[in-house]
């Protein structure tokens, strides 16, 4: 389902004001442990004095990227935040790639263009992604029937591949409260841990550079203004094939939003867990011109090799009767 909106310089900061940063828990204090706000009191109480939640009855399925990407040696990278809210004593702090997973009910894609979604429409919850580098075409999806792609291939720059490990203390409250005659459990982790998973860069799509286009117009903005900064972030999961396997296309579901990145930017995290001590280098670049919104400093992916951090925007959520999720797993690499 279309998510109606699109990541732009203007609101990407929003990240920091959330705290996702997708790293692992150390002993450093120039890294956090990632975390998303709580979705909060999703239900009322019965007369018995006993809670009770409408469970989240999941319709669509996103997910985004956040990574470094470094294009010449087609990989994908940490990478440093800088410390704007002041809550890490001025220092900056790494992540490591990860992907937003968004389970949506109906009424999450109701809302007017922009406006923030009821906390009780949807859940979010961070993930690893243990990959390879591999190759693989996109395809572009079918926007006009909302299911399955045109058959159109489209090229990428760059394609990994591998599966999703997740990280439950970072999902919302509502992640424990899904639809338990689908999510066993009533969590995402039984049905999507260790999912096949895999993100591709190329240039926008014919979709997403028009819909850009006008989403800018409306605005008042014009998108040949920053469009540099964007490429396609093709997102593949496994489908069902009609034929009884699976197939795994690459659709134009997401953009990536290109960040100038400083890599002579580093600090050193040893975690508790392993003793090893893992270099984090380039700092995103924030332009801080307005304190109460600072925003990314948008990179130029026309001047390669890329090298810098990317961040994934959902155009689509993948609809659950397009997905068989008993298949996720299917095929997946084994690590």
């Amino acid at each position: 389902m279309r998510t109606m909106t699109f990541v732009s310089g203007a609101v990407v900061s929003a990240l920091f004001a959330s705290g996702c940063s997708g790293e692992e828990s150390n002993d450093d204090t120039t890294t956090q442990v990632p975390t998303i706000p709580s979705a909060g009191d999703t239900g009322t109480t019965t007369d018995t004095g006993t809670p009770f939640v409408d469970p989240l009855e999941v319709a669509a399925i996103g997910w985004e990227l956040k990574a470094g990407w470094n294009q010449e040696l087609n990989q994908l990278e940490g990478w440093l935040n800088p410390d704007i809210n002041g809550t890490n004593g001025g220092q900056p702090w790494g992540s490591v790639p990860y992907v937003l997973v968004t389970l949506a009910n109906l009424e999450y894609f109701q809302g007017a263009p922009g406006s923030t979604p009821d906390p009780d429409n949807y859940c979010e919850v961070l993930a690893f992604f243990d990959y390879i580098a591999t190759s693989q075409v996109g395809e572009e999806f079918n926007y006009d029937s909302g299911f399955g792609g045109t058959g159109t291939e489209l090229p990428t720059l760059a394609f990994f591949e591998g599966v999703l490990r997740f990280i439950p203390e970072t999902a919302d409250e509502r992640c424990s409260e899904l639809d338990s005659d689908v999510f066993p459990g009533a969590d995402p982790y039984e049905l999507m841990e260790g999912m096949r998973f895999g993100v591709g860069f190329g240039a926008l799509s014919p979709y997403l550079l028009e819909t850009a286009t006008q989403a800018w117009a409306d605005d008042g903005q014009d998108f040949a203004d920053d469009d540099q900064a964007y490429l396609t972030q093709f997102i593949a999961v496994n489908h069902d094939d009609g034929s009884g396997g699976v197939s795994f296309p690459a659709y134009d579901w997401n953009t990536a939003f290109y960040v100038e990145t400083d890599y002579t930017q580093c600090i050193n995290a040893t975690y508790t867990s392993t003793t090893f001590t893992y270099e984090y280098c380039g700092l995103v670049q924030i332009d801080e011109t307005d304190p109460a919104n600072p925003v990314y400093v948008s990179g130029d992916t026309t001047v390669g090799p890329v090298h810098g951090y990317m961040s994934g925007g959902s155009w689509w959520l993948e609809d659950t009767p397009n997905l068989d999720l008993s298949l996720l797993k299917e095929d997946a690499i084994a690590f």
